[in-house]
């Protein structure tokens, strides 16, 4: 088992566009400093983010750091966030989730 939880709902996908909900659950031992990172696919770009700071530093790889009024997810505790994205092609989702670190496992819905 994992040290964190990632729940990965898409909607809506529209034409080029998607609305994605991410509820990260901290399963560990260790409470983490609050830190998000995945994979897009190639073809795909994270745009804007809510409940949390978005920095694309690679189109693939953005990090999203939870706000300072929440900065962290307490042991035992779900925090949701979302970002809204572009795509071009197929539409594939996110995947490779980590808190602080760690790989998550993921569902998707």
């Amino acid at each position: 088992m994992a040290p964190c939880l990632v729940t990965y709902t898409v909607d809506p996908i529209w034409v080029n566009g998607f609305s994605a909900s991410v509820a990260v659950t901290n399963r560990s031992i260790i409470p983490p400093t609050g830190q998000v990172t995945m994979e897009l696919p190639e073809n795909a770009a994270a745009q804007i983010a809510w409940n949390a700071i978005l920095t694309v530093g690679n189109q693939w790889r953005p990090v999203l750091t939870l706000p300072a009024y929440h900065p962290n997810v307490v042991i035992g505790e779900t925090y949701t966030f979302g970002f809204n994205g572009t795509y071009t092609g197929v539409y594939d989702p996110a995947y490779g989730f980590r808190l602080d670190g760690p790989l998550c496992d993921v569902v998707y819905n």
